[in-house]
């Protein structure tokens, strides 16, 4: 299968080789963070574009998508939201970014052309929005992780740093993902406590030293949810 069909479904008018597109890539994301496969529903809005997103019901995930957002980095980055329904924006955005990050094997996925994420945030290190701005920030709000920031620098830099932090958090703590499956409905806080056993501020202190980007400037103060 070469590159643009790995990447792309052949016909999205064809259900049956779409939903084995689906089927695939729904086990690499799985594979990735070390979680089982869940139930999700695929809702293809084949007369819209632009539709890429994950609702949450009584039953399992829906996953909305038009034929325009069929890419295997937007597509996968909505399956991790599916898997992993967390509650804390920051690490949601984060995994999710961190997905897409992984399955273009660079940053197009925030529509920068840098190869990894330490390259991107050292690269723009003097215009990374300020973490307090968004690391608390609620499902539904405007701050630097919403969608409507995204189409701005700061916003795109944003899903960068969380995804640089989710990074981290999956390299240093065994069964992370596993554990943000488990606590989804908890804040940051207390999520981050009850997964690795640590207070927030002192993970970031050691995210911030592990990226190399020590004076990028942090909150410790927890707004909750």
């Amino acid at each position: 299968m070469d590159d643009f069909w790995r990447d792309h479904p052949r016909d999205t008018g064809d259900w049956t080789q779409l939903a084995e597109w689906f089927k695939q890539l729904t086990r690499e994301v799985a594979d990735l963070l070390g979680l089982s496969v869940a139930g999700i529903r695929l809702n293809l809005r084949a007369n819209q574009s632009g539709i890429a997103y994950t609702r949450y019901g009584n039953t399992v995930p829906e996953i909305n998508l038009s034929p325009d957002t069929l890419y295997r980095d937007i597509v996968a980055h909505e399956i991790c939201h599916a898997l992993l329904p967390v509650r804390a924006l920051f690490l949601a955005e984060g995994m999710a970014s961190y997905v897409g990050y992984r399955m273009m094997g660079n940053c197009h996925h925030f529509l920068f052309p840098q190869e990894t994420i330490s390259q991107l945030l050292h690269d723009y290190q003097e215009k990374l929005p300020p973490l307090s701005g968004f690391l608390h920030q609620k499902i539904g709000s405007d701050g630097f992780l919403s969608l409507e920031k995204f189409a701005t620098l700061q916003g795109r830099l944003a899903h960068g740093v969380a995804a640089s932090f989710a990074e981290f958090c999956l390299d240093r703590y065994p069964g992370f993902a596993p554990g943000l499956q488990k606590h989804g409905d908890g804040n940051l806080d207390t999520l981050l406590q009850k997964i690795t056993g640590k207070k927030t501020d002192l993970i970031l202190a050691a995210w911030q030293r592990h990226i190399g980007l020590e004076g990028y400037v942090m909150t410790q103060e927890s707004t909750g949810y």
